[in-house]
């Protein structure tokens, strides 16, 4: 229950802090504001991370340093080169990896730790999107895909439907990981190449969204299923 409370504030709040990015021409409030929000459902589990040992949990605090690395890297990005940037967020990424590994060894796995990297990664992708806009002069339409996570999980708390499950989709995670990779891979290659690869990176995430939004707005409560669970 203090996840999903949680979850829903978060992508309110980061949909605000998007809002305040582009009228401010300025990527700090996604920052301040993604940062504080994160640190605040630290705060909201601590009973729970006092259970782990170190604090937390080893795979929790690779996640908390990958959190570090994306905030630094793009409050400091328009002050680095380009390789140096995408140097610091592949390093975010490939950690990535590391959080899982160690979850597993050391028996760490939670469901904290899951929301908790999924939405480093979503900020990950968020600060990216603005740093294009912003920085690299693509335009608006590179912020679409920066912002579809957090409006499909507001519609659906929205709009709720109790008894919806997500399928997981093998499309949807390929798109996602080839969005992560053109997102690094911007940040050293020549404008044009740039350009498009980014467009159509933000083609396919749009896609991906817009086939959750219809199956979420057309599923039907299945009452053979229910009966069955009552039966």
């Amino acid at each position: 229950m203090k996840i999903a409370f949680w979850n829903d504030r978060h992508a309110l709040l980061m949909i605000l802090a998007a809002i305040l990015a582009f009228l401010t021409n300025s990527i700090l409030p996604i920052l301040l504001i993604g940062f504080g929000s994160f640190t605040y459902f630290i705060a909201l589990h601590r009973h729970f991370l006092n259970d782990f040992s170190p604090f937390g949990g080893y795979a929790n605090w690779v996640t908390f340093l990958r959190l570090v690395l994306v905030c630094s890297a793009l409050f400091y990005a328009n002050y680095l080169s380009g390789l140096a940037l995408g140097l610091l967020l592949t390093a975010s990424v490939l950690l990535d990896a590391v959080d899982g590994y160690l979850a597993r060894k050391f028996n760490q796995a939670s469901v904290f730790g899951q929301y908790f990297d999924m939405e480093v990664d979503a900020l990950f992708v968020l600060g990216m999107c603005f740093y294009y806009y912003l920085f690299q002069g693509i335009p608006s339409w590179i912020l679409l895909p920066a912002i579809m996570r957090y409006v499909f999980r507001v519609t659906t708390m929205v709009f709720k439907k109790a008894d919806f499950q997500e399928k997981k989709k093998n499309y949807a995670a390929f798109i996602a990981g080839t969005f992560f990779v053109i997102l690094l891979l911007g940040t050293i290659l020549e404008d044009s190449m740039r350009y498009y690869s980014l467009l159509v990176g933000s083609l396919l995430i749009i896609i991906s969204f817009s086939i959750s939004f219809w199956e979420y707005f057309t599923w039907q409560h299945d009452d053979s299923i229910l009966q069955q669970r009552e039966s």
